[in-house]
């Protein structure tokens, strides 16, 4: 890709940033490599209702499709881990890692509560919880 642009802008192409992502480093229990007992989720691929493509949809959706899944950094699938005081904890730490680090390539906080109702856990503004 970068020579395709180079060629079309006739000019070497320097980036001014470049990010990576290696989750292994930022979340001490995700798995450094893939093994035969892991599986790799996708976050962001989702289906929207027709025109919408706001990311942020779509990480919410990808969670949200994440909660009935093996979760191996978690030890087992959200829906069943919230049943017990220290998988709900661990599934609490999840989704706030996963808010804290927000879009890509975007610094803005990213709520996932509607997946902390869906799961029973108390959302970020308790006021706005179901009594």
């Amino acid at each position: 890709m970068k020579a395709r642009l180079e060629a079309i802008a006739e000019a070497e192409l320097r980036p001014a940033r470049v990010d990576v992502m290696r989750p292994w480093e930022q979340l001490p229990n995700a798995l450094a490599n893939e093994t035969p007992e892991s599986r790799r989720l996708i976050f962001g691929v989702a289906q929207l209702e027709p025109g919408t493509h706001d990311p942020k949809s779509l990480l919410i959706a990808g969670a949200r499709r994440a909660i009935d899944e093996d979760v191996p950094m978690l030890g087992g699938r959200p829906r069943d881990l919230v049943r017990e005081v220290e998988g709900r904890l661990r599934v609490e730490r999840w989704l706030e890692e996963q808010e804290l680090r927000g879009m890509p390539g975007d610094d803005a906080f990213v709520d996932l509560d509607a997946v902390r109702r869906e799961l029973g856990l108390r959302t970020v503004n308790p006021l706005l919880d179901p009594s």
